[in-house]
């Protein structure tokens, strides 16, 4: 029979192969120094220590330990948590110790940036961007630029070595001047921004140009002359005026200076009051200085002019029937100017003029010309003293239409019979309102006639004083003359027994008969209008069964019905106008 016995084997505290050596932590977070330990007997003793200070978890409101193998937990950890932390475990065997490292992560901060960094145009420069952070990642710097326009930074170069980043300049240019921004980022928490300026020296740097270089004014003792002057240029810069080379006088009341700063620029107007033509005519020099150098503008004062011609005419733009041209102003004489276009063809009897508008403008689009057709092109400039001469011609040509215009196409019929549906119910519709129409017409000139035939015995009274109805003889060519410039038959008025027919005709003593009418005759539906200005009855009696023209009794009634109705008021003949009064001689 086998006896299996079981051996105690005693031992120190041993800690474990798995036992790290390094952990990591968050600031403001919580972590845990674990301790992989063993012993026998396993009633160990184990004690922290950091830096060489013993921690006593018991009370402590950060450090506790923590399961079994006695752990060490730290809360609200800080980046000064962060260092070596010794164990050291102990039984009646004997004692052991091991060393493990904690490490804090935090968010980043910069410590230091260059502010202002200053550089000599064309030499090189530097930025240096120092930060607290860690973890540190080498790719956690990053340069932008600050300035009023979007601009990248491939022309510069970024370096970073740890917690260090640098931006190069290899030769700083005065537009690379200016404010960046340092941004560190590794992962934890916000990132951390700073900026810092590149001062870029250089000398004074005058603004020139034909509005600067030249000023006219009367030198009439009058008008009132300012001469500009702007520069820049870093450190600041200093304005002063000279005329002719000699500093102006102190005591001249007539000359006065104001200067005033204009973001990067300086500026200087000198003011002469009361222009003289012998004593202001003259040239005035502004000097720009700083302690890097000076530059010099030279500013004439003369009478007014016609202005200077356009410099630097280009074509900026150019299709089948346009061409947009743009260049520089000249000089305007002390004047308003504006600008004129001349352009011409091969062929063409002479050059053409187009007025640019807005005068001033130094831009603008020549419209309605020919495709592929070559031009020759110049600008002028006018103001109240003249024309200036004109610009070098520039020669270009049209761009030709793409493509063909299309075919015109040429009408076609439609097929027999596909419109005879369509064109027989218009008709039909046509038709039936005509018959619509003439019953409705019917009926309203049966109620004008009975209207009509009711105060006709009054009307008749009224007609009877008329003395031309009494059979005299009456000038025949008064009579001519009357119905000729009534110009209609409703016109006419009532002769007695010399009535005139119903239609006009001459009447002189070779007459024998009425002359034939010499228009195309007309429905009676068509003379409807005419007779109801009148107030007669149009209709004749084979139409609509009525008596011929106003009765059997009087077949020429008609024409003293016109008369009466002619005449507006109760009195008759003493109610029509001046030239119809009286007999006619």
């Amino acid at each position: 029979m086998n006896t299996f016995y079981q051996l105690d084997v005693k031992y120190p505290p041993e800690f474990s192969a798995e036992q790290p050596e390094l952990v990591v932590g968050q600031e403001h977070g919580a972590v845990e120094l674990p301790l992989l330990v063993s012993g026998n007997p396993p009633d160990l003793t184990c004690t922290w220590s950091f830096r060489g200070k013993d921690l006593i978890p018991e009370g402590s409101p950060r450090h506790h330990q923590v399961g079994p193998g006695k752990s060490l937990a730290v809360w609200n950890v800080t980046r000064a948590d962060a260092g070596p932390y010794r164990a050291q475990c102990s039984n009646e065997e004997g004692a052991n110790e091991t060393l493990l490292h904690l490490l804090v992560h935090y968010a980043p901060s910069i410590r230091s940036l260059s502010d202002p960094t200053v550089v000599a145009e064309g030499a090189a420069a530097e930025i240096v961007c120092m930060a607290d952070a860690v973890p540190a990642p080498p790719n956690m710097f990053q340069w932008t630029w600050l300035g009023p326009e979007e601009r990248d930074l491939d022309d510069l170069e970024a370096v970073a070595a740890g917690a260090v980043g640098r931006l190069r300049v290899p030769a700083a240019r005065r537009d690379q001047a200016g404010r960046y921004e340092c941004r560190v980022d590794n992962g934890v928490g916000a990132p951390a921004r700073a900026s810092a300026r590149l001062v870029v020296h250089f000398p004074p740097e005058l603004e020139r140009g034909p509005g600067w270089e030249k000023v006219a004014a009367p030198g009439d003792r009058l008008a009132m002359a300012v001469l500009r002057c702007r520069a820049r240029g870093v450190p600041g810069v200093e304005l002063s005026w000279t005329k002719d080379g000699t500093a102006l006088d102190p005591e001249e009341p007539r000359y006065s200076t104001r200067s005033w700063r204009e973001g990067p620029w300086y500026r200087s107007d000198l003011v002469i009051a009361n222009v003289s033509a012998a004593a202001d005519y003259a040239m005035f020099t502004c000097t720009a200085a700083n302690t890097l150098g000076s530059a010099r503008l030279d500013v004439q004062l003369l009478s007014t002019s016609h202005p200077d011609p356009p410099t630097g005419l280009q074509v900026v733009g150019v299709t089948p029937t346009s061409v947009s041209l743009a260049w520089t102003p000249g000089f305007d004489g002390g004047l308003r100017q504006q600008f004129r276009i001349r352009y011409r063809w091969p062929g063409a009897p002479s050059a053409s003029y187009v007025d640019v508008f807005p005068g001033a403008a130094s831009a603008f689009t020549l419209t309605s010309l020919h495709p592929g057709m070559p031009y020759s092109l110049a600008v002028t400039s006018r103001n109240a003293l003249g024309e200036s001469p004109p610009t070098p011609e520039l020669h270009i040509t049209t761009h030709e239409l793409l493509g063909e215009p299309p075919p015109e196409e040429e009408p076609t019929l439609p097929e027999e019979g596909s419109f005879a549906l369509p064109l027989l119910g218009g008709l039909g519709a046509v038709g039936g309102g005509l018959l619509l129409s003439n019953a409705a017409l019917v009926l309203c000139m049966l109620r004008r006639r009975r209207g009509a035939s009711e105060g006709m015995a009054e009307r008749k009274k009224l007609s009877a004083e008329n003395h031309y109805s009494s059979g005299e003889a009456v000038n025949p060519g008064a009579r001519r003359t009357l119905l000729l410039d009534s110009g209609s038959e409703g016109s006419a008025l009532s002769f007695g027994s010399r009535r005139p027919g119903l239609y006009p005709h001459p009447e002189t003593p070779q007459d024998t008969g009425p002359t034939p009418w010499p228009y195309p005759p007309h429905h009676y539906e068509d003379l409807l209008e005419p007779y109801e200005e009148v107030g007669v009855s149009p209709a004749p009696p084979s139409r609509w069964g009525l008596a011929p023209w106003g009765g059997p009794e009087d077949p020429w009634g008609i024409y003293d019905r016109v008369a009466e109705t002619a005449l507006p008021g109760p009195g008759g003949v003493s109610e029509l106008p001046f030239e119809l009064r009286g007999e006619l001689v």
